[in-house]
């Protein structure tokens, strides 16, 4: 019986990195990305719930040998009010993030011999697929940008709605509602 609870003890004191394990597994299955995740920590509170995660390791595709990796993150780490947890899940409201951290960020910029970027690969794109990406978030952050400037002017976004109802419909909560 004395082997039975130093199991549990250690495995209690393990479980970060279990999830993290198992957290790896799963966004490798799902996205087929080279990631590694060491541990994901869950602290629960009566007026927060924090997720913390680190440190996060992209791996750079097989032909990318001059760098250790694509992307490190130190940690990352999301506190947010538990009680509106359940009302985003249902789409009813916006969740209330009180607050999000990210630290120890590195990022490795690699070409192939034939000028390839390893963001692009490491994303399954093409150099022109990657390209074209960056020119369409560039136009769509001119117009945020413009828009932005618009709302400080007049107080409307440019669909004519106030701050309340812009934010509710970003949510994407129905309006309609009381």
């Amino acid at each position: 019986m004395n082997n039975f609870w130093s199991t549990i003890v250690v495995s209690y004191l393990f479980l970060d990195y279990i999830f993290g394990l198992a957290a790896t597994a799963a966004v490798r299955y799902a996205t087929g990305f080279d990631i590694r995740i060491s541990w994901i920590n869950v602290q629960y509170g009566w007026t927060e719930l924090t997720l913390s995660i680190g440190p996060i390791f992209f791996y750079n595709p097989e032909k990318y040998k001059n760098t250790p990796f694509l992307l490190k993150i130190g940690r990352i780490s999301v506190r947010v009010k538990p009680k509106s947890f359940l009302p985003w899940a249902k789409k009813e409201a916006p969740m209330d993030v009180e607050n999000v951290e990210i630290e120890g960020m590195k990022l490795h910029l690699e070409r192939d011999g034939k000028g390839g970027l390893n963001v692009w690969a490491a994303l399954g794109m093409t150099d022109e697929e990657g390209n074209a990406m960056t020119n369409d978030v560039q136009k769509t952050d001119d117009a945020t940008k413009a828009e932005i400037d618009a709302f400080e002017e007049d107080g409307t976004s440019s669909r004519g709605q106030s701050a309340d109802e812009e934010s509710r419909h970003a949510a994407g909560c129905d309006m309609d509602r009381p």
